[in-house]
């Protein structure tokens, strides 16, 4: 299955939080034409109650399973778009680790996720998808790893970053912190980004006045992937920017 976190072609349509700064929307009016805004999860803590990447999961190409709170409003939104939208089996709880149900990343052929927690019905839809579950510790997975391709990407979190070179990708560890999210002490980079094509990465501020910037840009020049900045404000960590 192709990964659904890496468009084959440039992204027509974004998922993101409402909670994102206006000058972050504005940034991303000027990439992509259809632009849909999560509505909240009552279950969840505030901080996060509007990522999209606590309430969906993307298991292939249009192809979402959601939150069954939330699932009549983005069937909604997106079937006028051909998407297949289906109701997940679980919702999301209050805190850590129940509101990891749909929070995995996908490098290669493999979903990274805290397997025990994953939402039965996503682990299905990956796994009809040939993918295979790789289980690691850091549960908040897609928060926490910032896809920039098939088999590359970047994250602050030391085991994380380890499990996944053991294997064969290339993972930039970067300094801890420095990303905001407002109700908590911080973020994490995944959260921050979303791929606008194979050579374009959406970034919900600016990762200039991040410590690792300057090894964050190297590691995008490795690629040939160009970076584009949706405000000049510090980065925000607004629950991943999905694109389609």
């Amino acid at each position: 299955m192709k990964n659904p976190y890496v468009p084959e072609s440039r992204a027509s349509l974004a998922i993101i939080s409402r909670d994102a700064p206006e000058a972050v929307k504005s940034g991303l009016r000027e990439h992509i034409e259809n632009i849909i805004e999560t509505i909240p999860l009552v279950g969840v803590y505030k901080a996060i109650s509007n990522h999209p990447d606590i309430a969906m999961l993307p298991v292939g190409y249009k192809k979402l399973v959601v939150a069954p709170s939330v699932y009549e409003y983005y069937k909604d939104k997106l079937e006028p778009f051909d998407f297949v939208v289906i109701k997940g089996a679980g919702e999301p709880g209050y805190k850590y680790p129940a509101n990891i149900k749909y929070n995995a990343a996908i490098l290669g052929n493999r979903v990274i996720c805290s397997q025990d927690h994953l939402d039965e019905i996503a682990e299905t839809e990956l796994r009809s998808g040939d993918l295979q579950i790789l289980n690691v510790r850091q549960g908040y997975s897609k928060c926490s790893l910032a896809i920039i391709g098939e088999a590359q990407g970047i994250t602050s979190d030391v085991g994380l970053a380890a499990s996944l070179r053991e294997i064969g990708y290339d993972i930039l560890l970067i300094e801890h912190g420095h990303i905001r999210l407002p109700g908590l002490n911080y973020g994490f980079i995944g959260g921050s980004m979303g791929l606008l094509s194979e050579r374009e990465l959406l970034i919900a501020g600016s990762l200039t006045h991040h410590p690792s910037w300057g090894i964050i840009n190297e590691f995008l020049g490795k690629y040939n992937i160009r970076h584009i900045q949706l405000s000049q404000e510090q980065v925000i960590d607004i629950g991943t920017i999905l694109t389609f």
